[in-house]
């Protein structure tokens, strides 16, 4: 028991601790207009899609049991069987506050400050395998990068969101400039058809007038 109180403890300091990292390169970039996708993908729609492969990727692992690696010969008191019980207790617990973190990283994700959310990761995955060294325990690094992949991941979907709504925002623009300009040059054709038709009138007038005007003169 006092090895998980401890292990909570550290897990606990080092999430704690992790939140005071400068900005990365990334940030500065984005902050002028600039983004660098981790993972070039055609749309949101991809994304998404990749993400779910990735999802059943970071479950495989865990169901195989493959995410914490560990010591398979640990005794404790002298038992082996006992030994092996803690150390899949730890490794559940260790595993349990890992995931922790990291969703809790997707969730608090912003496309700027992926570095920062990576950096989250490596100190609970540091933390962990210090307190684990008596029993070689330690994130597996294969779900250490699943795990990382999904952030980057979410992080350009993020972008691919703004950057499709934006894009729908401009067309949705474009569309209604274009519609007031078929209507302005409708409005305006019609002002042009309204004019011609009383100059036709105009004129048509006139010339009955001279029309009339020289059959006077001629009956005088």
């Amino acid at each position: 028991m006092a090895h998980i109180a401890n292990l909570e403890a550290a897990l606990a300091a080092a999430q704690s601790g992790a939140d005071v990292i400068d900005l990365s390169d990334q940030r500065a970039l984005q902050d002028v207009g600039i983004y660098r996708y981790h993972h070039p993908l055609e749309n949101a729609a991809a994304y998404k899609d990749r993400l779910r492969s990735l999802e059943g990727q970071i479950d495989d692992v865990i169901k195989s049991s493959r995410a914490i690696l560990a010591a398979d010969m640990f005794t404790f008191d002298g038992s082996l069987a006992r030994g092996r019980k803690l150390v899949g207790d730890l490794s559940k617990l260790m595993l349990r506050a890992y995931n922790s973190e990291a969703d809790n990283c997707v969730r608090s994700l912003r496309s700027g400050n992926v570095r920062t959310a990576q950096k989250r990761l490596e100190s609970a995955v540091t933390a962990i395998e210090k307190l684990g060294a008596i029993m070689e325990m330690r994130i597996n690094p294969e779900y250490h990068a699943l795990r990382v992949a999904e952030l980057e991941l979410t992080a350009d979907f993020q972008i691919k969101v703004q950057e499709e709504r934006e894009h729908a925002r401009q067309e949705r623009q474009l569309l209604r400039e274009q519609r007031r300009a078929e209507q302005e040059l409708a409005a305006e054709r019609e002002r042009l058809e309204k004019e011609r038709a009383h100059y036709i009138s105009v004129l048509a007038s006139l010339r009955a007038n001279l029309a009339l005007s020289r059959a006077g003169l001629s009956e005088a």
